[in-house]
């Protein structure tokens, strides 16, 4: 199993490539980031768990811990009790998500063009947009969970041992931070990271000249996951700092408050308005508007918690390919995808309690990592027909969709014969096909959602036109009619 190679050299496209993608996702997370000037859906919960901790005040009660509610708290510190103070922590942190992937991808497939992909491709996703400009936490444990994987994947691919050693304190600090954001997913967070640390560290032992023993091995296992337990956890205790200072006074609290957050999860009813199962997710059946407001001249402003169709219907193909090439290559950055997604998806089915369609975005996250890594392929000239095929695929709902049967059809059939075409000329370029093709779909699409993401005015027509799915008979995107 590959657990070495370095990424390639830093150069000029990089500096480029990298400064580009900041400058981009800083314009579209912090462009009119005061709007609505209101508190949006569970923006109310937080902001007043933040203005608890800045005056003092017992807590209100959260299933989730502090560490989200703090950098809202910061933010509204430094820049006032107003809306874009509310949400500069989330916009920077959403900001911050982009050049992390970009990183991460570099070293998962020692790519720039795939770095490049999967840049754009967070930057074209709805929901990443939507919860970096709205003060909840959902962007900040998915940014601290990336910037997790990108300190693991240094430590994987370098073997000094001092350097090491600084990484893996750094991973750890920052999965402490995952942990005391989020709980439940952050967990699963941290067990695919020690299950990382643990196969490089068995592979390197045994593929050494002279092999290492097995008790050296094992040694240098239970040090280096011991490590990163011993550093989650004492971060974790001191995320809730500010629980000792007001309303605590011993461990005894820490462990009665945990009981608590176990028995209301436990005791919470199967349904709730919005609420979708785990399983709709990947299908994009169930987004709702976190917010929406009528104007006078029957226009419509909405926040919608949704998505890109194009990439979340190409998630489940990238990652079956993730799968394939994880286990015919042996590779543990395709294994390492395949199995982030499906153990954050995973996590879910055993729970009865009513669950949200934003629990899919650390899922989500790895899926648009491995769908990076098949467009490259693509590109590259190392795809197969039937990877071109899957990857192609989400493209006939999208198209059907958005401009109906008959004209969805003829794009459909006039991509399938481009596409045979370019199968009969020798220099791989149906490969780069399906990768611009793709892409640029993917950015036709992100500008026609823009509106719903960003709380744009749109015409009554306009706005039914962006629910796809509706009608008698098929799910409807908007569930639940969210509060207005």
């Amino acid at each position: 199993m590959d657990v070495k190679g370095d990424s390639p050299s830093w150069s000029g496209f990089d500096s480029a490539a990298i400064s580009a993608s900041i400058v981009v996702a800083t314009a579209l997370r912090f462009w009119h980031l005061g709007s609505p000037a209101e508190p949006v859906y569970d923006e109310i919960k937080v902001l007043k768990q933040a203005q608890s901790f800045l005056r003092g005040w017992r807590p209100p009660y959260s299933t989730h811990p502090p560490g989200g509610k703090l950098l809202v708290a910061l933010g509204v510190f430094l820049f006032g009790n107003c809306p874009w103070g509310w949400r500069a922590g989330n916009a920077l942190m959403g900001t911050a998500l982009v050049p992390i992937t970009y990183l991460l991808a570099r070293r998962l497939f020692r790519s720039k063009l795939a770095a490049s992909i999967a840049a754009a491709l967070v930057l074209c996703e709805g929901m990443f947009l939507v919860a970096s400009r709205l003060a909840m936490i959902n962007i900040v444990y998915i940014t601290l969970g990336a910037w997790a994987y990108l300190a693991l994947w240094c430590f994987v691919q370098n073997p000094a041992l001092r350097t090491r050693r600084i990484q893996l304190v750094a991973m750890s600090i920052l999965l402490g931070l995952f942990v005391g954001t989020k709980a439940a997913i952050s967990e699963v967070g941290v067990s695919l990271t020690l299950l990382v640390i643990t196969v490089t560290l068995i592979v390197e032992g045994q593929t050494r000249l002279p092999a290492e023993s097995t008790k050296l091995i094992a040694r240098k296992v239970i040090g280096a996951c011991g490590l990163v337990v011993g550093i989650v956890l004492l971060v974790y205790l001191a995320v809730f700092v500010t629980y000792y200072w007001t309303v605590w006074r011993g461990i005894g609290d820490f462990v009665a408050y945990h009981q608590r957050v176990i028995s209301r999860n436990l005791n919470l009813p199967p349904d709730f308005p919005n609420a979708s199962p785990f399983w709709s997710w990947p299908l994009l059946l169930h987004p709702y508007p976190y917010w929406k407001k009528d104007l006078l001249n029957g226009a419509a402003e909405a926040i919608f918690c949704g998505g890109n169709p194009l990439l979340w219907w190409a998630v489940l193909p990238a990652i079956l390919i993730a799968l394939v090439r994880g286990y015919t290559q042996k590779s543990m950055a395709w294994m390492f995808l395949a199995a982030g997604y499906m153990a954050s998806l995973a996590m879910w089915i055993p729970l009865r309690r009513y669950v949200f369609i934003y629990s899919y975005m650390p899922a989500l996250y790895f899926g648009l990592l491995a769908l990076a890594g098949a467009l490259k392929e693509c590109w590259n000239g190392g795809a197969r027909r039937w990877e071109h095929i899957v990857l192609l695929a989400p493209l006939l709902p999208c198209l059907i969709l958005g401009l109906g049967v008959v004209w969805g059809g003829f794009a459909a059939c006039s991509i399938s014969i481009v596409y045979l075409l370019m199968r009969r000329r020798p220099e791989g370029y149906d490969g780069k096909f399906v990768c611009l093709i793709f892409m640029s779909a993917t950015l036709l699409l992100f500008a026609y959602f823009f509106p719903l993401w960003m709380g744009i005015p749109l015409s009554e027509a306009g706005y039914t036109a962006r629910i796809w799915l509706h009608g008698q008979g098929l799910a409807s995107w908007i569930g639940h009619e969210a509060a207005r």
